[in-house]
C-alpha cells in the first residue's frame, strides 16, 4: 500500500484541492452529530468561521468579529477582559477531537480549529491505491498454531498526532498535525523534577569521568551496582557504585559485545556477542563473571529474557526471528522473515514488539514495520506499520503504556521517500498507545526516552528537555551537559539518573519525595525550570522580551531585570481553574535590589473576578491589596521589611471569611473578607510588573503555585522550608 500524505488546506489549497461542497458536506455531518447538536454556541461559532473562511474573510476572524457574530456582544467588547471566545474555541477543539475520535474516525476529510487563531484547517485523509485509508496498526486473528505466514487482517485502526512545543524562545520541530487524542486532565500527582537538585543555586550535575565512552547503562533491581557497557565490537565493562559514583571493577568479556539485556531480578545480564560472532554471554551479577555461552545460531542483533529466565527471543538479522528456550536449550525459528533488528518487551512480559530493518512484513523502504508477538502464544497478534520509520529501537515504558519507536533516518536519509516527513530533515519518533492502538504522536527531535515516574520522555536537541507526553508540557529545560542520550538508566532507591555523556557519565540527583509540596488542589504551576509551561496545563506563561533563567531555590527560576521582562498568563482554561471562594498563591521571591516599588504578581480586574496585587513597597515591605467590593479594598502587609540578596517564601491564602499573607511560613497578617472572591473568570495575570509595564521587578522569582483551596498553615510551612532546597 503506498500512503499519500495528508495536509492542512487553508486559502488557495484548500480551494484547489476540496471544492466547497465536500468541504460544506463534511461540516454539515459534524453539526448533525448527537454532541453538536446539543450545543447551539458550538454550532453557530464553527459554522461561523467555516463560512467566514470560504468566502475569503479569514483575515477578520478575530475575537471581537467572533464575540459579536456568536455570542451577541457589543462593539466595545474587550477580549483582554473577557475569555468567551477563547474558552468556546478550547471546548470546539475538544469536541472536534471527541467527534474525529468515535462517529467521524473514518470520514474523508478533517475539520481542525488550530490553537493560536480562528482560522479553520481541512485535511484530505490519506489514501491507499486501493481508496481506504493506510493504518499504521494491522490487527492478526489468533491462530491455534505459531505459523511464519501472516494470518488476515482483522482490524485496522489509525491515528497520528503532531506536537509543536514552545521552549523558550525555541521550537520543538513537528509533524503536520492530523488529530490529537490526548485527553487533559488535572494532575494529583507531581513526579520527582529530574534536574532540579542540580540546577539550584550552588548545585551542578555530578560528571563522573571514567575516560570512558559508553553506549548502554543498567543499573540492578537494588539499586546498588551500574554496568556501564562499551560501544558495540568492544569488549569492556565499568561497573561503578550507584551511591558513591566509584569504579568498582573493570574487566573484558571472552566475545565483543553488541546488546545487553538484565534479567528482571537482576541475577544475570545477557549479551549478544558482535558479529560475526554467534553466541549469547550469560554475566552473573553476584561475581561479574561469565557464567555461560548459549550458541545462538546467527549474530544477535537484538534479545530479550522473560523474567522467569526461561524464553530467550533474539532478533537474528537475516535468520529472522528466534527463541531459545533456556531450561533445555531448545530454538525455533518463530519468523523467517529478515532483518529484526531491535526486540522490546512490555513490563507486564505479554507482549514482544520486533522492529525490523530493510522492510520487515508490510513495510518498505523508509517505512519499516514492527510486528507485535504474544510472549505466551509466541505468535504474531499485530502490526505497526505505514509510519516513516527506519528500525530503531522500541523502548516500552515502565507502566506498559507507551511504546517510543526511534525511527532514526527514515526523515532524513536521501535514500527515503519521507512521506509522513516534517519539512526540515531531522529525526523522528513515533509515540505508540498499546491500549489504543495508535501512533498518539510523532516527534521530529534529535533524540529522545521514555523515563521512569510518570509520563514522561527526555527529549535531546539544542537542549536537554522532560516533556509531559499526557498534557503536552515541557516540565525541565536546560543546557544540554555534554550527553549523547544513547542510554539512560535511573535508581529508584537513590533517587538517581545517569545520562551517558560525550565522555564517561552524567549524574543527576532528583527531588526527594518527602520534599514534595502538596499537590491536591494544584490548579496551576510554574516552576521556572527553563519553561514558561504549566506543568498542570491550563495556562502557560508568557515572556514580554528574551527568555531568562537562573539558578533558583529549587532548580531554575524565572528572572527579571528591573526594566522590561515580564510575565503573562492568558489560558484558555485561566490561572486558577475552578478556584470559587478559597485559593492559594505561592512563589519564592529573591530580590535584586530594593530600590523603587516593585510588582510581584497582579490579577487585573474583571466581572466575577476583583483585582489583587502583591508588591514590595518603596519602605521593602511585602503587601498584598484586593478588592472588597466597589468601594473597599483589603491591604495586609509583612512585619518586616524584606532584604536584597535572601530567598523569602510568601502566600496569599484566601477562604470564604479571611485573606492572609505568611512570610517564611509565618503568617504576618489577616484581613477579614465582606464579600467573597470568585476567581473563575479567565482574565490576564502579569507577573513581575504591572498592567501597563510599571514597577518592573528586579530579582528571581520561583516555583509559583495556585491551588484552589485555603492551604493550611502547616501546608504552607512546609513549602516555606522545602528540603529539596539548598540550606
Amino acid at each position: 500500500m503506498n500512503a499519500v500524505p495528508s495536509k492542512p488546506l487553508t486559502g488557495p489549497d484548500a480551494a484547489n484541492t476540496l471544492n466547497q461542497k465536500a468541504i460544506e458536506a463534511q461540516v454539515s455531518k459534524i453539526l448533525s452529530s448527537e454532541r453538536f447538536l446539543k450545543s447551539g454556541r458550538l454550532k453557530k461559532f464553527l459554522s461561523f468561521v467555516v463560512k467566514e473562511h470560504l468566502e475569503g474573510r479569514s483575515d477578520g476572524l478575530k475575537e471581537t468579529t467572533i464575540a459579536g457574530a456568536v455570542f451577541g456582544k457589543k462593539p466595545d467588547f474587550d477580549p483582554a477582559k473577557h475569555a468567551i471566545v477563547r474558552t468556546a474555541a478550547n471546548r470546539l477543539r475538544m469536541e472536534l477531537d471527541n467527534y474525529y475520535a468515535h462517529t467521524g474516525k473514518n470520514d474523508p476529510i478533517l475539520v481542525e480549529l488550530p490553537k493560536g487563531g480562528y482560522v479553520p484547517h481541512f485535511t484530505v485523509l490519506p489514501r491507499t491505491d486501493d481508496g481506504t485509508s493506510p493504518e499504521p496498526y494491522i490487527e492478526h486473528a489468533p491462530t491455534e498454531t505459531a505459523s511464519p505466514a501472516r494470518p488476515s487482517v482483522q482490524k485496522r485502526l489509525w491515528l497520528i498526532a503532531a506536537i509543536a512545543l514552545a521552549v523558550g524562545a525555541g521550537l520543538w520541530r513537528s509533524l503536520p498535525s492530523q488529530h490529537t487524542m490526548a485527553t487533559i486532565v488535572q494532575k494529583d500527582v507531581r513526579p520527582r523534577r529530574l534536574f532540579a537538585r542540580s540546577t539550584s543555586e550552588g548545585q551542578a550535575p555530578i560528571r563522573v569521568n571514567t575516560g570512558k565512552i559508553y553506549e548502554q547503562l543498567l543499573i540492578t533491581p537494588d539499586g546498588k551496582k551500574l554496568y556501564a557497557f562499551s560501544p558495540a565490537g568492544n569488549r569492556a565493562v565499568t561497573v561503578l557504585g550507584v551511591e558513591d559514583l566509584q569504579v568498582k571493577q573493570r574487566f573484558d568479556l571472552p566475545l565483543p559485545l553488541h546488546t545487553a539485556f538484565m534479567a528482571e531480578n537482576g541475577k544475570h545480564i545477557y549479551i549478544s556477542a558482535d558479529t560475526p560472532a554467534e553466541a549469547v554471554m550469560v554475566l552473573d551479577t553476584s561475581s561479574d563473571r561469565v557464567s555461560n555461552v548459549i550458541p545462538t545460531g546467527a549474530p544477535a542483533f537484538g534479545i530479550v529474557v522473560t523474567p522467569d529466565e526461561k524464553k530467550l527471543f533474539l532478533a537474528l538479522g537475516h535468520q529472522g526471528l528466534k527463541r531459545i528456550d533456556l531450561k533445555t536449550g531448545e530454538g525455533r525459528i518463530l519468523s523467517p522473515v529478515a532483518c529484526p533488528f531491535y526486540l522490546g518487551i512490555d513490563p507486564a512480559h505479554r507482549h514482544l514488539y520486533v522492529s525490523y530493518q530493510g522492510g520487515g512484513p508490510g513495510g518498505r523502504p523508509g517505512h519499516d514495520s514492527v510486528d507485535i508477538y504474544d510472549v505466551d502464544s509466541e505468535q504474531s497478534v499485530g502490526l505497526i506499520a505505514n509510519l516513516p520509520f527506519v528500525g530503531g529501537r522500541a523502548i516500552v515504558s515502565p507502566g506498559g503504556d507507551l511504546v517510543l519507536l526511534n525511527g532514526l533516518d527514515a526523515c532524513s536519509s536521501p535514500a527515503y521517500d519521507h512521506v509522513g516527513c516534517p519539512a526540515v530533515s531531522s529525526g523522528i519518533f513515533h509515540l505508540w498507545q498499546p491500549s489504543a492502538r495508535r501512533v498518539i504522536s510523532s516527534l521530529a527531535i534529535k533524540a529522545a526516552t521514555i523515563l521512569p515516574q510518570g509520563p514522561r520522555i527526555l527529549l535531546l536537541d539544542d537542549h536537554l528537555a522532560v516533556w509531559d507526553w499526557a498534557h503536552r508540557t515541557i516540565l525541565e529545560k536546560i543546557s544540554a551537559p555534554a550527553v549523547t542520550l544513547e542510554s539512560v538508566a535511573f535508581s529508584p532507591a537513590s533517587g538517581r539518573l545517569f545520562i551517558t555523556g560525550v565522555v564517561g557519565l552524567i549524574a543527576f540527583d532528583t527531588e526527594k519525595e518527602a520534599c514534595l509540596p502538596p499537590t491536591h488542589g494544584l490548579t496551576n504551576f510554574y516552576s521556572g525550570d527553563g519553561t514558561f509551561d504549566d506543568s498542570q496545563s491550563i495556562a502557560s506563561l508568557t515572556s514580554a522580551s528574551l527568555p531568562h533563567f537562573a539558578p533558583g531555590r529549587i532548580g531554575q527560576a524565572f528572572h527579571f531585570n528591573g526594566r522590561d521582562n515580564f510575565l503573562q498568563a492568558t489560558g484558555s482554561s485561566g490561572f486558577c481553574t475552578f478556584c470559587e471562594y478559597s485559593w492559594t498563591e505561592s512563589l519564592s521571591i529573591k530580590l535584586d535590589s530594593t530600590a523603587g516599588e516593585m510588582t510581584i504578581l497582579e490579577r487585573v480586574p474583571g466581572v466575577n473576578v476583583r483585582a489583587r496585587r502583591i508588591y514590595k513597597t518603596e519602605n521593602n515591605h511585602i503587601v498584598y491589596e484586593g478588592d472588597d467590593g466597589p468601594e473597599s479594598k483589603i491591604s495586609i502587609s509583612s512585619l518586616d521589611p524584606v532584604e536584597p540578596g535572601r530567598w523569602y517564601h510568601l502566600a496569599i491564602v484566601t477562604d470564604k471569611d479571611h485573606v492572609s499573607l505568611y512570610l517564611d511560613g509565618i503568617l504576618q497578617e489577616q484581613a477579614s473578607i465582606r464579600r467573597p472572591f470568585r476567581g473563575i473568570e479567565t482574565l490576564p495575570v502579569f507577573v513581575g510588573a504591572t498592567q501597563g509595564k510599571r514597577n518592573f521587578l528586579s530579582g528571581l522569582i520561583d516555583e509559583i503555585a495556585v491551588y484552589n483551596r485555603a492551604l493550611s498553615p502547616e501546608e504552607v510551612k512546609k513549602i516555606a522550608r522545602p528540603c529539596s532546597a539548598p540550606q
